[in-house]
C-alpha cells in the first residue's frame, strides 16, 4: 500500500470520526435544550399555582371578615329587637251560630273595657247554666262554679240536686237563645248585665214549652291570673258572676198570633 492510498484512508477515517462527533454533540445539545425547556415550563408552572393559592387565600381571608361582619351585625339587630320577642298572651272567642265574628283581646288588666268580650263571657255563663242535653251537662256546670262565687253557686248547685228539678230530669232537654244583652253598668269595680233569653222545653224530643225569660246578674273581674306555658288557668278571663236572677216574662207558646 503506497503513501497515497494511506493517506487517502486516513483521510476518510477522520472524516467519519468527525462525522460521529458531530452526529453525538448535536444529541448532547438536543438532550440538554430539552431538559431546559422542560425545567422552564416546571418553574413556569410552580409559579401559577403558588399565585393562584394566593389569591385564593387572600379571597378566603376577605369571605372570613365579610361573614364576621355580617354576623356581628345580626347578633346586634337580635339585640336591639329583643323585647319583641317577649310572649303575649290573647284570648281569641271564635265566631259561632249566634256571633259570626271572633274577639281577639290581650290578657291583661284591660278585659273588662272590652264590651265585645264582656257580652260574649255573659253570654257563654247564661248558655252553660241555662241549657240541658245530659250531653255535656257536667262540663259545663264546671265552668259554672270556676266563673260563679261562693254562694251563686251553692244556689246553682241546690238547684241542679233538687229532686223536682228539671235538671235531674232524664228526658227533659232545654234549649237557650240568647236574645239580647245590655251592659247596664260597666265599670271597674261593678258590672251589671241584663239578658232576655228563649228558652224552649222538650220532653222526650217533644216542644212541651217556650217562655221568655229576663236575666240580671253582676259580675266582675278578678286579678288575671299568671299564665304558665306548662298548665293553663282554669279561668283565664278572671270572669266571676257575683249575683244571678231569673224573671219569666210570657209563654210564647201560649200566645196568639
Amino acid at each position: 500500500m503506497d503513501s497515497k492510498e494511506q493517506d487517502l484512508l486516513k483521510e476518510q477515517l477522520f472524516h467519519e470520526l468527525y462525522l460521529k462527533i458531530q452526529e453525538n454533540q448535536a444529541k448532547l445539545e438536543q438532550e440538554i435544550a430539552s431538559k431546559i425547556e422542560s425545567l422552564a415550563l416546571s418553574h413556569l408552572d410552580l409559579n401559577s399555582v403558588f399565585r393562584i393559592e394566593r389569591r385564593n387565600s387572600a379571597m378566603a381571608y376577605k369571605l372570613v371578615v365579610l361573614l364576621s361582619l355580617i354576623s356581628l351585625a345580626l347578633t346586634v339587630a337580635l339585640i336591639i329587637l329583643l323585647p319583641l320577642k317577649q310572649t303575649q298572651h290573647h284570648f281569641i272567642d271564635f265566631a259561632n251560630q249566634d256571633k259570626h265574628y271572633a274577639i281577639i283581646q290581650r290578657a291583661d288588666a284591660n278585659l273588662a273595657s272590652n264590651e265585645a268580650l264582656v257580652r260574649s263571657l255573659v253570654g257563654q255563663y247564661i248558655l252553660n247554666r241555662e241549657s240541658i242535653n245530659h250531653i255535656d251537662d257536667q262540663n259545663r256546670y264546671e265552668v259554672v262554679r270556676l266563673q260563679s262565687n261562693s254562694s251563686v253557686w251553692h244556689v246553682f248547685e241546690s238547684l241542679v240536686a233538687s229532686k223536682n228539678s228539671i235538671y235531674t230530669a232524664p228526658k227533659m232537654d232545654r234549649d237557650i237563645h240568647i236574645v239580647n244583652i245590655a251592659l247596664l253598668k260597666h265599670s271597674k269595680n261593678q258590672n251589671i248585665a241584663h239578658v232576655q233569653i228563649v228558652a224552649k222545653l222538650f220532653d222526650a224530643g217533644q216542644l212541651i214549652q217556650q217562655k221568655r225569660y229576663n236575666i240580671v246578674l253582676s259580675f266582675t273581674f278578678l286579678p288575671p291570673p299568671s299564665f304558665d306555658t306548662t298548665m293553663m288557668p282554669k279561668n283565664p278571663t278572671g270572669f266571676q258572676v257575683s249575683r244571678y236572677s231569673v224573671t219569666e216574662m210570657q209563654d210564647l207558646k201560649t200566645l196568639k198570633p
